[in-house]
Formats: C-alpha cells, structure tokens, sequence
C-alpha cells in the first residue's frame, strides 16, 4: 500500500503540488473567562487541495503550546498548583477564497481532532509536590479568515474551541488566534 502512493505521488505533475503546502503559525489570546489559559502559540503545517477555483479543502497538523499557570489557593499558604498544557492533532479545513478590491480573502471552518495534556504539580502539604499528568482527545472546530498578500505569504485570525475532560472535568480551551502560512 505505501509503494502504490509513493507511486502514485512520484507521478503526479510537480506543480499539482505548488502553492498547496504551507507551514505556519499563530499566537493566541484566550478568550473565555472560563478558559485555564491565557496566551499560547503554535505550528503548523499543512496541504490545501483545491478543488475549484474558489473551493479548497485544506488538512492540517498542529501543535499548541498554552505555556503554564500557577494558581495560589488560600488553604495551601505559599505553596502552589502549577500546571502546563499542550495539544497536538489534525485539523480539515474547506475553504472559500474571494476576491474583494483586488485583494484575495479566503474563509475557512476548522475541524479537528486534538489530544490535550496537562501537567499538574500539586502540594502535598509539608511533604513537597506531586506530578499529575492527564490527557483527553476533544474535537476542535472554529473558523478563519485570511488575506493572501502573494502566491507565498498569508495573514490570518480566527477562532478555536476545544472542550476536553481533564482535572476537574470539562475545561475550555477558548483561543482567539492570529498568524501567518508560507506557501511553498
């Protein structure tokens, strides 16, 4: 099975693949009041199939770093929860692309299917920290808007949301995005 897609890729025409791969990446806000994290940031890469000239259906790998956040409750005195989070999964993009003033805009829904973890360091009173770690697969949907500046480089913004079940339950992983593709 992989020597027939190796195959069938080797003989495909190079320029099937021109401006459809892209690496990328984006800074994030959180944009919930329930959401653990704040800032994060991540990178991608991905292939944007076009199927006409103003449908493409894109798929994605991604990896979000949420960085970490400490928490100081009352009952623990000085001592604190400290946790870290990541994500990684893939993403399928369908996307419209217009153009507006002599400008190419592009809007596109995001679904995807991502594994969050956590890393928690938690008190055990006088007897130091202990390391929890947990993870859960969630599906992550959203949308983005873009603005091709040329055939290589596009800006974009957006929104994801993701709901896994880690420490405490459900937690919302609310993210308002800006970023930049490469095309290569």
């Amino acid at each position: 099975m992989r020597k027939l897609l190796a195959l069938t890729l080797l003989t495909l025409p190079i320029n099937v693949f021109a401006n459809s791969i892209y690496v990328g990446g984006n800074i994030a806000l959180g944009s919930s009041d329930r959401s653990v994290f704040g800032d994060s940031a991540s990178v991608l890469i991905g292939y944007d199939f076009p199927v006409s000239a103003e449908l493409s259906l894109g798929i994605e790998a991604e990896y979000r770093d949420f960085g970490d956040e400490s928490y100081y409750f009352n009952w623990s005195g000085l001592r604190d929860h400290h946790v870290k989070a990541k994500s990684y999964g893939l993403n399928i993009k369908p996307t419209y692309h217009f153009d507006f003033e002599g400008r190419n805009f592009y809007l596109s829904g995001i679904l995807g299917v991502h594994e969050h973890k956590e890393k928690w360091r938690v008190p055990l009173g006088n007897q130091g920290y202990e390391m929890q770690t947990f993870s859960d697969t969630a599906v992550t949907w959203g949308a983005e808007f873009g603005l091709k500046l040329n055939q290589t480089l596009a800006l974009n913004s957006g929104f994801k949301r993701s709901r896994p079940h880690l420490k405490g339950g459900s937690v919302e992983y609310d993210q308002f995005f800006m970023g930049l593709n490469l095309y290569f």
